[in-house]
């Protein structure tokens, strides 16, 4: 599956969704592909457009690709235990790996 998929979006500067990478680029937003329901976000330690990131603690490395197409990101991305009104459900944990959706 690639993230192309699932209806990804930037996180711009002032932290709302955007579609345009040059609005910051401070993380990305997508579908949960175990479900597609629930959204996931993450944020970048160094933005597309090379402001300051978020402390390295809790963010994403973008090792690779300034495009959805071509977007690396480490580590994994768990969100196997995501809690939705009260309930632990599980969901998805892998990786992004040049915009392929890669599950743990």
């Amino acid at each position: 599956m690639r993230l192309t998929e699932l209806n990804p979006r930037w996180i711009g500067r002032d932290s709302g969704f955007t579609a345009d990478p040059n609005d910051g680029g401070c993380g990305l937003a997508f579908a949960c592909p175990h479900c597609r329901k629930v959204t996931i976000a993450v944020h970048f330690d160094k933005p597309l457009d090379g402001g300051p990131g978020r402390s390295p603690q809790h963010c994403w490395h973008r090792t690779a690709g300034a495009t959805f197409e071509t977007l690396t990101l480490a580590p994994s991305i768990d969100h196997s235990t995501f809690e939705a009104d009260g309930t632990r459900v599980p969901h998805w944990h892998g990786y992004i790996v040049d915009g392929e959706i890669r599950t743990c």
